[in-house]
């Protein structure tokens, strides 16, 4: 039983991992007359912005937050399953992006969650060679780390997730580009990701 819902979880996974690639939301303005983002209305999680002109980034009903960089833009998800989403400011299938997904998961190990995350990915048909998985441990606490290139319509994306479970919700965290761009993002994602906290 626990099985079959997590595979329909991590369906939205999947899908979400390809939203990421995709872009997929509309864009969110919240720069002020003087060209500034105004300070996020949430409260600010423990740790703190990786830098200067870092933007909190919060979702009550996930019960998650993250921070993303200056130059990256908050956008609207057109999946209500995702969280949070956003992107680096380039057109969505040219640049990078990011999405929170969480999901609750009663009684599952993150273990298992990374174990049905990987068949899904699979099972999906577009995955091009190995599905890379470490365990890794950020800040918010122990995390699967699952890096993978997704062949698309669009194109090719290198995708990197970082899974995690925390009071019964399992959260997937995705960042993505365009192959051409392999390895430009690696800071921001690993900052990005360091920067999650929970509520």
């Amino acid at each position: 039983m626990i099985r079959r819902s997590l595979r329909a979880i991590l369906a939205v996974g999947v899908a979400a991992a390809l939203l990421a690639a995709c872009g997929g939301g509309t864009a969110q303005t919240a720069i002020t007359s003087s060209g500034h983002t105004p300070p996020p209305a949430s409260p600010q999680p423990t740790g703190g912005a990786p830098g200067p002109g870092w933007t909190l980034q919060t979702s009550s009903s996930a019960g998650v937050s993250i921070y993303i960089p200056p130059q990256w833009r908050s956008i609207t998800p057109t999946n209500p399953d995702i969280a949070i989403q956003a992107v680096d400011g380039v057109s969505s299938e040219a640049g990078l992006s990011v999405n929170v997904i969480s999901k609750s998961v009663p009684g599952t190990t993150l273990a298992l969650f990374a174990q049905v995350n990987v068949a899904q990915l699979k099972a999906s048909g577009h995955v091009v060679g190995a599905i890379s998985q470490s365990n890794v441990t950020l800040p918010a606490g122990p995390a699967v780390r699952i890096q993978y290139t997704d062949n698309l319509t669009q194109g090719s994306f290198d995708l990197i997730q970082y899974l995690l479970v925390h009071g019964g919700r399992g959260i997937v965290m995705t960042f993505g580009g365009p192959t051409s761009l392999s390895g430009v993002g690696g800071t921001v994602f690993q900052q990005m990701a360091e920067s999650l906290r929970f509520l």
